[in-house]
């Protein structure tokens, strides 16, 4: 994801590019997709089962751990075109983005 987003101008400028350009609650940014990357604005659940920020936030596993209790995650927002990237406790549930081998 690093990667991605470095190739797509940097972290304040790739959240556009990573979104899809539908599903996303008040954007007030234009998403553009161009990346082909398509997400969506998957929330995430936290430690006791709630769903947090539906339609608003994107959160995503990231392959690197911060700690043992704690990993990098990737956010994008609907009110920014940047990549957010910090630690979340491993107990929450960001989403899970599946890529297929050709």
């Amino acid at each position: 994801m690093i990667t991605l987003t470095y190739y797509l101008e940097g972290l304040s400028a790739a959240g556009n590019k990573l979104k899809s350009t539908t599903d996303w609650d008040n954007n007030t940014e234009k998403t553009f997709n161009s990346s082909g990357f398509s997400a969506h604005p998957g929330d995430f659940r936290d430690y006791n089962g709630t769903f947090n920020d539906v339609g608003r936030q994107g959160y995503l596993w990231f392959s690197s751990e911060s700690n043992i209790h704690s990993a990098w995650i990737p956010r994008l927002s609907y009110f920014s075109s940047g990549v957010f990237c910090n630690t979340y406790p491993k107990v929450d549930g960001p989403s899970l983005r599946c890529v297929r081998d050709k």
